[in-house]
């Protein structure tokens, strides 16, 4: 490991327990909607929240209409109709706090790894909530910058 200078980490799912914060997200969201929450809500959420983000991938919606839609697709088939925008600054700010979640060891590793090598993020995350999720985590300061690829 000595012979590199730069490491570069993802945030979600690496670092951070993004499957831990999704699912209570969604999970709060429900609630807040009056719906008790399901493993079969948190698979079609998903499935669709997944097709969103490939659809922005290849260009055919723009990321306002991911964020918004996802939300109002889901809540369809729920049989609810949904301002996809609220529902989402809802979903977001669940993730932002409960978005925190270290996997174990994962300030030992960094802190090891920050005396020999230059770290920095790279994250594909919506850019407010990650920014929050990694000043609030304590991972902020071993990385020298963040790169969040709708900055860039």
């Amino acid at each position: 490991m000595k012979d590199y200078k730069t490491l570069l980490f993802d945030l979600d799912d690496t670092l951070l327990d993004f499957g831990h914060a999704e699912h209570t997200a969604l999970k709060k969201v429900l609630e807040y909607h009056g719906v008790t929450s399901t493993p079969r809500h948190f698979s079609v959420y998903k499935e669709i929240n997944r097709k969103h983000w490939e659809m922005l991938e290849k260009d055919l919606i723009s990321k306002e209409d991911v964020l918004k839609l996802r939300h109002e697709r889901f809540f369809s088939t729920l049989g609810f109709e949904v301002d996809g925008h609220e529902v989402d600054n809802l979903y977001r700010s669940n993730i932002t706090e409960y978005g925190t979640r270290l996997f174990d060891g994962t300030l030992d590793l960094l802190h090891s790894l920050s005396r020999y090598h230059d770290l920095y993020i790279i994250t594909n995350g919506v850019k407010e909530t990650q920014e929050v999720r990694l000043f609030k985590s304590g991972l902020q300061p071993y990385f020298l910058n963040v790169f969040i690829s709708e900055v860039i």
